[in-house]
């Protein structure tokens, strides 16, 4: 449930129940048109708010025995009890209720929780519902009759000094709270990946730094059931010890040290040696997902005795670029270097050298994160990397270092007929039923493949959809050049596009709405919604190349660029969700809500860079929470995985945060593959899961490959 509390901390205290009891057959439906001919039954819900807390309104979905129900419940006030009945529930066990809450306004806290319940003739069951609440940090567990309790929050966490000398010491610091105080005391447990800890039953852990390299620090506050973790990051290795009560040496005598963040994140990103504006400088940008203090840094040129101290009070937040001016201090040559250290000079954290001025600038490549190149100038801003002579932009590269292996087999097999396509597949989404589709899009000639397995290859439905069917626009016109696919939590189908291909030559950044199950062998679009105006302007064949809608369910959680909590009330008519849109230029994700209510309305939500020079493919897995970000050839056919990041003590936290990079499996050509979609852990066999590319060059004279990736979050 989501939440706005006002006031004091007794304001925290919610109180839910469940009940699930069975009633007769023959009810009528509720909310959905939701029809069953068998036994039903029906599940109450009591909420007891506490005096100062505000909702507007209940989210629920409940699902199993193969039916999804999903509603709100309008909350009558504050300070009050309320009941409500959600009917013809089918008998049986295993069924899940899903509850999220609607807060009142952006600054609402958002809680969710979910259980599973039985429902069994002539029978009540009592459900326990555990809430997990951002915003306050605070979470807990209720049952009829029964006592809440909330779970310890983390209000403060420090590192002393985060970058230390081998054979120095980290003293870290903890505050916690819990409001309730109880069932039990607050009992804290440390644990590290290296180095030797102290105290580590206490909040104010010590660890001795015992060899060089980075230093995960793992918390755990418990009150008996519930427990709240994070982690911390440090270094060890480099210089001479520091003293952990004072701050670094060359720095102001009150600047604090680095901080929570890990140092090695900041990265010297481009720079400007041949008459920039004002003159030389060098660009620095934090690559990681917590602000780094670097007050009192040190920026040399290849002199030892030229260097630069960065000001106080200077933090540097996730994603963000800090330009140091180097003249007039000094001025950097033809063949020099730029370097980066910690306060006092000593500890390297980062450095590049040249022999020769670039045209304009040297940058990374990919931004933040690839090798140095020459780049267009684009001080303070994101680097904006070449092309090759094909036109494709640069690989850039994220660091193969450190690549995860596929997380499933090696295996890969075409599963389509010999030229069944010769070119220009696009994109794929997997739909589970009787039976299971495989819906893919041809960019040119503009079609919808609507595909079934045979038991050895999938190959094309039967009737109006033999030969797929053609897509126009809105009434009729135009040829889209449809380069994604998704299907909609309303069964409707969404492809993205960037192009008119009846009109080539200019870019259309459109995303549209089909209907499945019209008649006709020529599908138009149901809805547009044209994003051309909103978004950075792109060639017209480097546009909108992946589409993917994203359920409420799976946002709990999520914050909006703006900082406002996700409040899926505000988005009444978006279709159940956000659709997450991949641009091939430039390789950014934006998250909107589009509007079916109105002609073309939509709300931008998020962006975020997703690493690659492109986006060639997207694919949102609701059993693991990962975003996939599918880059093809131009970056060895390699995927950035993104989730929400949950953690309140962290900087990111509501934000998509890229959590690792997975090489592909060696049985797949690296060809240009621009379709991915993934099975549900519901159709697991031996622990793994089908998965399906689609390669628009149709190499080998097959565009259709199948393989397999592990069940659930085991990567």
């Amino acid at each position: 449930m989501a939440s706005r509390f006002k006031s004091a901390a007794a304001a925290w205290v919610v109180a839910t129940s469940l009940l699930a009891s069975a009633c007769s057959e023959g009810q009528s439906s509720q909310d959905d048109g939701w029809e069953w001919s068998g036994p039903v039954g029906s599940l109450g819900l009591q909420l007891q708010l506490a005096p100062d807390v505000v909702l507007d309104a209940i989210e629920y979905e409940i699902s199993g025995q193969g039916f999804t129900r999903t509603g709100s419940i309008q909350v009558p006030g504050t300070g009050s009890t309320f009941s409500a009945t959600i009917t013809e529930i089918p008998v049986g066990v295993g069924h899940v209720i899903k509850l999220r809450s609607v807060a009142r306004g952006d600054a609402g806290i958002a809680c969710a929780g979910q259980a599973s319940f039985n429902v069994v003739a002539n029978a009540t069951a009592q459900v326990e519902v555990v809430l997990s609440c951002d915003g306050l940090d605070v979470g807990g567990a209720a049952t009829i009759n029964g006592s809440f309790n909330i779970c310890p929050s983390v209000t403060a966490t420090t590192l002393s000094p985060s970058v230390q000398a081998v054979g120095g010491t980290i003293t870290v610091s903890l505050a916690a709270r819990d409001v309730d105080m109880g069932p039990q005391p607050l009992s804290y447990a440390w644990t590290t990946n290296t180095g030797t800890l102290s105290g580590e039953a206490t909040t104010a852990p010590t660890l001795l730094c015992t060899q060089a390299g980075p230093v995960s620090l793992t918390y755990t506050v418990r009150d008996g059931a519930c427990v709240k973790t994070g982690t911390l990051s440090a270094s060890c290795g480099g210089g001479s010890p520091v003293d952990a009560g004072t701050p670094d040496a060359g720095g102001d005598a009150g600047t604090p040290d680095a901080g929570p963040g890990n140092p090695a994140n900041i990265v010297i990103n481009e720079v400007e040696s041949n008459g920039g504006t004002p003159g030389d400088w060098i660009e620095l940008f934090n690559k990681g997902a917590q602000a780094v203090d670097v007050s009192g840094w040190i920026v040399k040129d290849n002199d030892d005795t030229r260097t630069l101290a960065i000001a106080a009070n200077t933090v540097l937040q996730p994603g963000a670029y800090l330009v140091v001016d180097t003249e007039p201090a000094y001025g950097l040559g033809g063949a020099d270097s730029a370097r980066l250290y910690l306060p006092g000079g000593s500890t390297l954290i980062d450095s590049y050298s040249w022999t020769t001025h670039a045209v304009e600038t040297y940058g990374r490549c990919s931004n933040g994160l690839g090798a140095f190149v020459a780049t267009p100038s684009t001080k303070g801003a994101a680097n904006v990397c070449g092309t090759t002579d094909a036109g494709t932009p640069d690989a850039g590269a994220l660091d193969a270092s450190t690549d995860l292996a596929w997380p499933g087999s090696n295996t890969v097999s075409t599963v389509d007929a010999l030229d069944m396509w010769t070119s220009n597949l696009s994109g794929l989404d997997y739909q589970a039923g009787s039976p299971n589709v495989l819906w893919g899009v041809q960019n040119d000639p503009s079609k919808l493949y609507k595909l079934v397995f045979d038991g050895s290859i999938w190959t094309n439905s039967v009737g109006e959809w033999a030969a797929g069917k053609t897509l126009t626009y809105v009434g009729g016109s135009g040829r889209p050049d449809s380069e994604g696919v998704t299907v909609g939590l309303d069964g409707m189908l969404y492809v993205s596009t960037e192009r008119d291909n009846a009109n080539n030559g200019v870019s259309k950044l459109s995303v549209l709405q089909f209907d499945g199950n019209a008649a006709g062998t020529t599908l138009p679009a149901v809805r547009e919604w044209n994003l051309t105006s909103d978004l950075p302007a792109v060639g017209p064949n480097l546009g909108l190349e992946a589409v993917q809608f994203i359920p409420h369910a799976s946002l709990v959680g999520f914050k909006e660029d703006s900082g406002a909590a996700y409040n899926a009330a505000r988005y009444a008519q978006n279709g159940g969700g956000v659709f997450a849109i991949g641009v091939e230029g430039g390789g950014m994700v934006y998250l909107y809500a589009l509007d079916h209510g109105t002609s073309g309305g939509f709300t931008k939500l998020a962006s975020f860079p997703s690493g690659f020079p492109g986006v060639m493919g997207l694919e949102f897995d609701v059993d693991t929470g990962y975003l996939w970000v599918w880059g093809d050839d131009t970056v060895g056919n390699r995927a950035a995985l993104f989730e929400i990041e949950p953690s309140m003590v962290s900087t990111s936290f509501g934000k998509f945060v890229r959590r690792k990079v997975v090489t592909r499996p060696t049985g797949l050509p690296n060809s240009n593959n621009e379709g991915f979609a993934i099975v549900s852990d519901a159709q697991c066999t031996g622990g793994f899961r089908n998965v399906f590319w689609a390669d628009d060059s149709n190499i080998d004279h097959h565009a259709l490959r199948q393989g397999s990736l592990s069940c659930g979050k085991s990567y």
